[in-house]
C-alpha cells in the first residue's frame, strides 16, 4: 500500500506497473501524460521508494508505452519476475 501511495502520488503517471526485477531491485514501468515525465520525478520518487523498502534495495523507473494484461485479461500492478535462487 505504501509504494502504490507514493507512486499515484505523481500526477503525470497514468500507468503503472511494479516489477521485482531481482531479490533487491525493483522496477517501476510507468506510462506517464507525455514522454520524458518521468526525468522532473523519477529520482525523488526512487528515494521515496527506497525509504520504504530499505537503503540496500535498488529502485529504477523506466517509461513504457504498454502495460500488458495478464492472460486472464486483468492488467496487475506487480509483477515479480524470475527471481535467481528462489
Amino acid at each position: 500500500y505504501l509504494l502504490t501511495m507514493a507512486i499515484e502520488s505523481e500526477e503525470s503517471i497514468r500507468q503503472y506497473r511494479i516489477v521485482q526485477a531481482a531479490v533487491n531491485a525493483f522496477r517501476i514501468d510507468v506510462i506517464v501524460s507525455a514522454p520524458g515525465e518521468s526525468l522532473r520525478w523519477g529520482e525523488r520518487l526512487c528515494g521515496e521508494l527506497r525509504a520504504i523498502l530499505g537503503s540496500a534495495i535498488a529502485v529504477a523507473v523506466r517509461e513504457v508505452d504498454a502495460l500488458p494484461r495478464a492472460p486472464s485479461g486483468k492488467r496487475s500492478v506487480f509483477q515479480r519476475a524470475a527471481l535467481e535462487g528462489g
